[in-house]
């Protein structure tokens, strides 16, 4: 039955995961039409190989690839995707940042941001990933391929005195490389035209952390282990806390969740279980659960109203027991995978969060049922 538990938890993970994050949008086509309509919002590699794409018209959503559209925008946060091939590589959405005398692109391949600068007047493209160029003077890069990269990039640029010395403060970021194109427009604009800046508004790109804690009670029972072969059961009473993870680009309504709960409970024998030559013939049993748990939590519900909440997840468990009767103590120590699920409702409170929730925890031959009350910070 554990065991099943456990797939199941894995089976949900993976569905929660599987969710699209629809937002306002619009493609354009490589006859330059603009269609709107919703766009599946990922993260910046998965948007760089594919855009889903529904129009306002339609019902269904269609998949385009680099080079089958000329791009496709957000109109939330003014993200902007175009199908570019740099030189002669493979197409890929390049993310669009700003557009003026030079044009700055960005593309995420694994862990590495790949930037693209490209003169608009000559064509000329430089390319680079964050973090790795270092330009201090002729001497001083660390290797051939880097040097290559800094002058290439350098002789882009070289017009500009004030875009060499942003080149030249050590390794390039997204913001630093935004300002040194941003100093170059203005430094050698001659006309009236200004650069654009595609994206002005990161709100939907947050990824946010949150802080919980929470309190309740319950009913525990230690069913038909190796260590006694009774059922016990009694009341139970937990703390815990909880830091959640969300990025709404992986996944729409779901948050991972990284918990610590310490959970006792204190279990007596509905019989008499113990020989007749005792006098208190009854056992009595108390046991401490300290686990983490790690797993995902579903929010059914609009933002800013009270949502339902599921969630479920692994729970590495540490279990201190201790057998009492009158004549004897008994204590045993435990190392163990057990498992979680629970349900509950989330209500918010201007940026806080009133949690309640109903849960169900087992790990060996522990297990409880419990009744927690917690505030989301």
């Amino acid at each position: 039955m554990k065991r099943l538990f456990l797939i199941a938890i894995l089976l949900y993970s993976m569905a929660c995961y599987a969710q699209d994050n629809p937002k306002c949008g619009y493609i354009i086509t490589n006859n330059q039409d603009t269609i709107f309509g919703m766009i599946d919002y990922r993260t910046n590699e998965i948007n760089s190989t594919q855009c889903y794409f529904k129009a306002d018209d339609s019902q269904e959503y269609t998949l385009y690839k680099p080079n089958e559209i000329a791009g496709y925008r957000f109109t939330d946060n003014g993200q902007y995707f175009v199908s570019r091939n740099f030189n002669d590589e493979d197409w890929y959405f390049y993310e669009f940042l700003i557009n003026g005398m030079l044009n700055l692109y960005c593309i995420q391949d694994g862990i590495d941001k790949i930037f693209y600068i490209e003169k608009e007047k000559t064509g000329q493209v430089a390319a680079y990933k964050e973090d790795i160029l270092m330009y201090r003077g002729e001497n001083d890069l660390q290797n051939q391929q880097t040097k290559q990269k800094a002058q290439n990039l350098f002789s882009i640029i070289s017009e500009s005195e004030q875009a060499r010395k942003d080149l030249e403060i050590g390794s390039m970021t997204k913001n630093k490389m935004v300002k040194l194109v941003k100093d170059y427009h203005d430094e050698l604009n001659t006309t009236s035209e200004d650069y654009i800046e595609f994206q002005t508004n990161n709100s939907i790109n947050k990824k946010q952390w949150k802080f919980s804690v929470s309190a309740g009670a319950g009913y525990g029972w230690w069913k038909e282990g190796d260590v006694l072969k009774y059922d016990l059961s009694g009341q139970s009473y937990t703390i815990g806390m909880c830091f959640e993870y969300e990025n709404i680009r992986w996944a729409k309504g779901q948050t991972i969740q990284y918990s610590l709960m310490f959970t006792h409970c204190t279990a007596q024998s509905k019989d008499d279980v113990l020989p007749d030559w005792l006098y208190d013939r009854t056992l009595k049993y108390d046991f401490n659960t300290l686990a983490i748990g790690i797993g995902p939590k579903f929010i059914i519900g609009k933002e800013n109203k009270p949502s339902f909440i599921l969630r479920c997840g692994y729970m590495p468990s540490l279990i201190i027991a201790k057998a009492k009767t009158k004549i004897f103590d008994n204590f045993t120590t435990l190392k163990t995978l057990g498992a979680y699920a629970g349900v509950g409702v989330e209500i918010p409170m201007n940026k806080h969060a009133l949690l309640i929730n109903a849960d169900y925890r087992c790990a060996y031959n522990s297990h409880y049922l419990l009744g927690t009350v917690g505030f989301r910070f």
